[in-house]
């Protein structure tokens, strides 16, 4: 029993050593101690070196710039696969924290690098985490240097094999926007962006539609229109639901910026073709688009052009089709006028809530109840 508590106090002795250093008045002990880290963190382990080193590092931003740059060079040598990870988790902070006259340098110098190699690491974990936090340096850096030196890196991890390390990237692009703009991101980046709009895993697929209805705006209706909108048409048909439904609520957002004319010359005619379609997941879908746009687009829009074609759905030989047009009259009812509820809705309503299929009924029935019809 004493030699399992001697191993103990053998094993916090280094980090007992090192802390005491860092908090050291002397600044060449501060100095030893930052040297002595690599070696500390890989007998400590990973869980140990996050849990009481990295506390003592963080502390250690604020200290002489003589000191913060040995910590930046040690950095670069965390090589063992637990100790990069620390290096990430590190990173944005230390970054961040750097007194403003040695930050550039510093991080172009000594932490650039270290980036660099983590973005073409052999572990998909590492590169995944890195991916995490790397857009995160962009307000650092600026403009200039993210354009130079942070793109290029950004450019490779999209199209890196590992589907996190592309998802981390996409969902963090907001940062780089905000550095340099929409249009140099535009031409950097969007090609590789509209690739992963058909990637193969469908969460990366539906991280760029989250983010499409940002980049739509800052693009502007014609950029959009050129680039992107058949995109945006073509997940409606996606044969994953998650990505069928994200679409749909897309585009109510595309119409809530651009309008409810550009919805009328643009979107409603390519949703209402769907009506016609061979799959019947597909005109399914016509009719979940119909739920969102209406709401966008308001009574008259809804009324002379959706409408029309949601009533003509209630003759679908797939009962499932009919049912949804139940739902469709329930969910858009409340925009519609009271004509437009009595000549078409309550008629159509009636006759579902007679069809020879217990779903349609139910939810005809359903919707005549909502409705008050």
């Amino acid at each position: 029993m004493a030699s399992s508590d001697s191993n103990t106090d053998d094993s916090l002795y280094p980090i007992a050593v090192l802390i005491d250093e860092l908090r050291n008045e002397d600044v060449q002990l501060r100095l030893n101690s930052i040297k002595k880290l690599s070696t500390i963190a890989l007998a400590l382990g990973v869980e140990r070196t996050r849990s009481e080193l990295i506390p003592f590092l963080t502390d250690t931003i604020y200290d002489e710039d003589e000191v913060l740059l040995a910590l930046a060079e040690q950095l670069g040598t965390f090589t063992p696969l637990d100790m990069k990870f620390t290096v990430i988790f590190f990173l944005k902070d230390f970054c961040q924290n750097l007194p403003t006259e040695i930050q550039e340098p510093v991080i172009m110098n000594n932490i650039l690098p270290c980036i660099k190699e983590l973005v073409a690491d052999a572990n998909q974990h590492v590169k995944s985490a890195l991916a995490s936090v790397i857009m995160g340096l962009s307000p650092i850096l600026g403009k200039q240097n993210t354009i130079e030196h942070l793109l290029p890196l950004f450019l490779s991890q999209l199209k890196d094999e590992c589907p996190d390390v592309r998802l981390n990237i996409i969902s963090n692009l907001d940062c780089v926007n905000e550095v340099i703009g929409i249009t140099q991101l535009s031409q950097s980046l969007l090609p590789a962006i509209v690739e992963l709009a058909e990637d193969s895993k469908w969460r990366v697929r539906l991280a760029i539609i989250e983010y499409m209805p940002l980049l739509a705006g800052q693009l502007g209706v014609e950029f959009f229109d050129e680039k992107l909108n058949t995109l945006c048409m073509t997940w409606l048909v996606d044969h994953v639901f998650a990505i069928r439904e994200a679409a749909t609520q897309n585009l109510k957002k595309l119409v809530e910026k651009f309008g409810s004319e550009w919805a009328v010359n643009t979107v409603i005619p390519k949703v209402l073709t769907m009506s016609q379609d061979q799959n019947y997941l597909h005109r399914m879908t016509c009719l979940f688009c119909i739920n969102v746009l209406a709401e966008a687009c308001g009574p008259d829009i809804t009324v002379k052009y959706m409408l029309p074609t949601v009533l003509s759905l209630a003759n679908d030989n797939v009962a499932n089709v009919r049912f949804n047009v139940a739902k469709t009259l329930q969910r858009i009812g409340p925009v519609l006028d009271n004509a437009a509820l009595e000549s078409q809705v309550k008629p159509c309503l009636d006759k579902l809530n007679n069809d020879n299929d217990m779903d349609v009924r139910y939810f005809a029935s359903e919707a005549l109840a909502v409705l008050g019809a």
